[in-house]
C-alpha cells in the first residue's frame, strides 16, 4: 500500500481533529508541527465565537495546495494527474479572491457543459453553503454570486 507523504518534509498525513467536526471529515494535515501550521495559516475558516478568532475549518489546504494558494506571482499554473485536489484548491482560493476584493470576477472552465456540472457545480453548490451563500444557478450560465458583487462564472468550451 502506497501512503501520501508531505512534500515539504516527507513526514506522514493524519487527520486534524477539530470538534465539532467528526474526525472522518476533519481535514488531512501533515504530522510535523511545522508543515501543520502552514497548512493552518493557508486555511479558510468560519469566524469563532462573537467573531473572535477561529472557528471550524472551511478549507485547510495540503502542502501543494498551499503552495498554489500562497504564490506571490501573477500567473500561476497548477497541473498534473486527476485527482489531487487542483480544481479544489482553485475554487476554494476564488471563493477568498471574491470575499475579499468586491466586483471580483473569475471564470472556471471545462472541456464541457456536462464536466462542470459533473465536477465544480456539483461541489460549489455544497461549498456555497458553508460560505453562507446561494447556492449557484443551476442552468447556463451557470453563476455563484457574493454580497459584495463577486462573481464566479462556469463554463464549457462547447458552449458558444
Amino acid at each position: 500500500m502506497v501512503s501520501a507523504r508531505c512534500c515539504w518534509c516527507g513526514g506522514a498525513f493524519g487527520r486534524l481533529s477539530l470538534p465539532p467536526l467528526p474526525l472522518d471529515e476533519s481535514p488531512w494535515v501533515c504530522l510535523t508541527v511545522a508543515c501543520r501550521q502552514r497548512q493552518i495559516d493557508a486555511g479558510m475558516w468560519t469566524p469563532g465565537k462573537g467573531g473572535q478568532g477561529i472557528g471550524t475549518p472551511l478549507f485547510i489546504p495540503l502542502p501543494r495546495q498551499v503552495e498554489f494558494i500562497t504564490a506571490t506571482s501573477r500567473y500561476r499554473l497548477y497541473g498534473g494527474a486527476a485527482g489531487p485536489g487542483k480544481s479544489h484548491a482553485g475554487r476554494w482560493w476564488l471563493y477568498y479572491l471574491c470575499l475579499q476584493l468586491p466586483g471580483f470576477e473569475a471564470l472556471i472552465l471545462r472541456e464541457t457543459l456536462g464536466e462542470i456540472r459533473r465536477t465544480h457545480l456539483r461541489d460549489m453548490t455544497q461549498e456555497a453553503a458553508k460560505l453562507g451563500l446561494k447556492p449557484p444557478t443551476q442552468s447556463p450560465p451557470f453563476e455563484l454570486r457574493f454580497p459584495n458583487g463577486s462573481l464566479i462564472e462556469l463554463g464549457g468550451m462547447d458552449d458558444a
